[in-house]
């Protein structure tokens, strides 16, 4: 007899239920990577190849992005006071080096110990998010709320 914790109610492994699931949504969130910020294919190179995933992502961005997603929140505080950037650039730039950075961790997962990663197979790989969820739209769509504020309430 089968324990009623290990199927679902339509009597389907839960195994099979939950990756099922996890596919989908995986999907789900990739769908929402604007186009212009997906990664080209084979562009990321193998863990053991890449020495430092956090300067990978500037070959994607413009110079002024990487200063924005690299700047202490002190100075991105006084840069949006003053007009030097608007939130909608703000907003763009961390959300552009959000969806690089979920399109890199599949392929740059490292193990806690050098000597597990002999263990993990490329399907290990592929089971890593970045992100949970993706509001690009609705981020934006905010700090064009804050930009225009700004701009009748200098």
């Amino acid at each position: 007899m089968t324990s009623p914790l290990s199927t679902t109610q339509l009597g389907a492994p839960v195994a099979a239920g939950w990756q099922h699931v996890a596919a989908r949504k995986r999907a789900e969130i990739n769908a929402l990577i604007p186009h212009a910020w997906r990664l080209p294919e084979g562009a990321i190179p193998d863990a053991a190849a890449l020495r430092d995933a956090t300067a990978f992502p500037r070959q994607f961005l413009t110079p002024r992005q990487v200063t924005i997603t690299e700047s202490a929140a002190s100075t991105l505080l006084a840069h949006l006071a003053s007009g030097v950037y608007s939130a909608v650039e703000v907003t763009d730039a961390f959300c552009h080096r959000a969806a690089i950075a979920h399109q890199m961790v599949p392929r740059v997962f490292i193990p806690a110990r050098p000597d597990m990663l002999a263990q993990i197979s490329s399907s290990d790989f592929a089971q890593v998010n970045c992100l949970s969820e993706i509001k690009f739209t609705e981020a934006r769509a905010r700090a064009v709320e804050l930009d225009t504020y700004f701009a009748e309430h200098k």
